[in-house]
């Protein structure tokens, strides 16, 4: 369930990414980062979904996280596999921040 704060963060403006700046964008998370919970090799995690007013999800609204934390269904926690533990450990908004910071310092390298 989705707060009207997480919908606010929705509205901010972001550019919508060409299929291929997607591409780029998302082998640079792989290379550069590790899971923000373990520092594993991660997998993409869109942190808003389309579900929130009929939007479409962000490509630059992500963050990584391994396969244990993205969508394990093991005893580890993860946001698909368990989202009430995982979001009692990072908030949605916690998400949102690093997802936009992120991106900032992937457009300060690379443009």
């Amino acid at each position: 369930m989705f707060t009207k704060q997480d919908q606010l963060y929705q509205n901010k403006e972001h550019k919508d990414l060409t299929k291929e700046e997607k591409i780029k964008y998302f082998t640079w998370i792989k290379k550069n980062k590790g899971c923000i919970i373990c520092g594993k090799y991660p997998e993409i995690h869109h942190v808003t979904h389309k579900s929130i007013k009929g939007k479409r999800r962000l490509d630059t609204r992500v963050v990584p996280l391994c396969f244990s934390h993205h969508s394990a269904q093991s005893e580890d926690i993860s946001i698909h596999g368990n989202p009430i533990e995982f979001y009692s450990m990072v908030s949605v908004e916690k998400l949102v921040v690093r997802a936009n910071k992120m991106y900032q310092e992937y457009l300060d390298e690379n443009y």
